[in-house]
């Protein structure tokens, strides 16, 4: 195998883990965002049906009220789907883990044959996977960005010409 080919199939690697690391964060993002609606779904539930047997006499409203909002963290937490959400996120985060596996054998233990083959199936089931899978939130690239940097920039034509 050339050296080129080796610092390619490198930017690959790099790219796959960014994108493993980006739907990673993203997946724990929205169960976290489940989670937190849950909560919130239940304390209000609870206080509605605490307050309906409650003689508040001056405050009334505040049954109705605080029902309505427990109704809305329901829709929102139907809805939004955030727990649907987490599930697609971790199983392309492990399908990009996947690829990074697949590169990571060809670097290390091809003989020296002929790889295209290999490349190219790769390849394409990148392009598969990146065109299906749901965009990973904004402030999680970032930070997957922020941890691959190094490991990036120094297979990065942009560092190397």
């Amino acid at each position: 195998m050339e050296d080129q080919q080796i610092i390619m199939l490198k930017k690959w690697r790099s790219r796959y883990k960014r994108a493993q690391l980006a739907h990673s964060y993203t997946a724990v993002s929205y169960g976290r965002y489940n989670f937190t609606l849950g909560i919130i779904l239940i304390i209000l539930t609870t206080a509605s049906s605490v307050l309906i047997f409650s003689d508040f006499k001056c405050y009334f409203w505040l049954s109705p009220t605080v029902g309505v909002f427990a109704a809305l963290f329901a829709y929102l937490q139907t809805f939004l789907s955030f727990s649907k959400n987490a599930e697609i996120h971790r199983v392309v985060e492990r399908s990009y883990g996947a690829l990074k596996k697949e590169v990571e054998y060809l670097i290390n233990f091809n003989s020296g044959e002929d790889i295209s083959k290999k490349v190219n199936d790769i390849r394409e089931k990148e392009n598969t996977l990146s065109s299906e899978a749901p965009h990973s939130l904004s402030y999680n690239w970032k930070k997957a960005k922020k941890e691959t940097q190094d490991e990036n920039d120094q297979y990065s034509i942009r560092t190397n010409t």
